[in-house]
């Protein structure tokens, strides 16, 4: 009877031994530990802090947003292999947000800067010269690195003068076949800095071309060129204008949230949601959430988006629908040969098995089993 006993315990000891535990501590309150195939044979969606799981057991780990609701850092996916998950479980970090970006005098900022206002990690302010002010310097943006900002070395200066003088040195001969140098001034009017909404103009200093520079969040367009010069006080062509950038639109049903740059949402403060723009392609800094409804869910776990220079972050939203396991169909799952769930995830091989041993694989399309099944007997 002992003996039993102790075989039985050394039995559970190398079963425990086998089975994965999900982290907690720190590491579990920065991410989510999710089902890969969307929920549990008993409907569970996500998984607890130092709960164990058993050899095969397939997950997907969502790093969170930080406290401040800026973007998800990375979705991936990973296999219970004897005691170990492959690949190793991820660290999500969290970095450092800036307070208010350094000033700059006579330049107004791309970001409010005041007191009350934090800037995620990466964030970049770019500075424009007030009218009547020229730049100076090579580094016209200060970047947040981990609380910190990288300052920019750029300082506007007042513009004194409106012509730009150009001395010609030529010589005159007097009577007595003297020749006397002599030096002639003579001024060339300098064109008027033009108004560019959300840009500006910056001279290529090799070519004397002047380019446009937008803002962040927007695009030039150019009706002729997408250079001009300055002729005797006229610029050669129509000044090109910034125009907004947009992102493509969802196939999904989406709620439109309150508006406001990528680089600094708070993830607080949300207006009420406006419903689905049709047939729209929603501007810069639009923010987004999706809505997959009971059979479907959104890809990679991000539900969330926001739209930054024309494209969505951190990636954009797609809603994939189910499949539904048919009843009395004994399915597994082509890969780790588990049974799968009553409700499979799009792109999921399947093998089905009857009674007699024949076999067929299938595949999950968005909604419908690509291939029929066998009628077993």
């Amino acid at each position: 009877m002992w003996g039993q006993m102790i075989i039985a315990l050394a039995c559970a000891s190398e079963i425990l031994a086998q089975d994965c535990v999900i982290p907690s501590g720190s590491q579990f309150s920065r991410a989510s530990y999710r089902p890969y195939y969307g929920r549990t044979a008993s409907g569970k969606t996500f998984y607890n802090a130092g709960e164990r799981l058993i050899v095969g057991t397939l997950i997907r780990v969502v790093c969170n947003k930080d406290r401040q609701g800026d973007a998800v850092l990375n979705v991936s996916n990973h296999l219970c292999s004897a005691g170990n998950w492959r690949p190793a479980l991820p660290v999500c970090q969290e970095y450092a947000r800036c307070g208010a970006p350094p000033r700059v005098e006579n330049a107004r900022a791309s970001e409010r800067i005041t007191p009350h206002i934090t800037f995620p990690d990466q964030t970049v302010v770019h500075y424009k010269c007030n009218a009547g002010f020229d730049k100076r310097g090579t580094k016209s943006y200060a970047k947040c690195v981990d609380g910190e900002w990288v300052s920019a070395d750029v300082i506007c200066v007042d513009r004194t003068t409106i012509t730009s003088v150009k001395k010609e040195n030529t010589e005159i001969t007097t009577q007595k076949n003297v020749r006397i140098p002599i030096t002639t001034v003579r001024t060339i009017p300098l064109c008027i800095e033009p108004d560019i909404p959300h840009g500006k103009l910056v001279k290529n200093l090799t070519s004397g071309s002047y380019y446009v520079i937008c803002d962040i969040g927007f695009k030039v367009i150019s009706p002729k060129s997408v250079s001009v010069r300055c002729l005797r006080g006229v610029w050669s062509e129509p000044i090109p204008q910034c125009d907004i950038l947009r992102c493509p639109q969802l196939s999904a049903n989406f709620t439109q949230y309150q508006s406001g740059r990528y680089s600094t949402r708070t993830g607080s403060g949300y207006a009420q949601p406006v419903g689905r723009a049709l047939n729209s392609r929603l501007p810069h800094s639009a923010a987004v959430k999706i809505n997959c409804g009971d059979d479907a869910y959104p890809t990679l776990g991000v539900e969330r988006a926001w739209c930054h220079e024309g494209r969505w972050l951190p990636r954009e939203p797609i809603c994939k629908k189910y499949c539904a396991r048919p009843a009395s169909v004994n399915l597994n799952d082509a890969n780790t040969q588990l049974p799968v769930p009553e409700l499979v995830m799009d792109g999921v091989s399947v093998t089905q098995t009857c009674a007699d041993g024949n076999t067929r694989m299938n595949d999950c399309g968005d909604g419908s089993w690509l291939h029929g099944f066998l009628p077993c007997l």
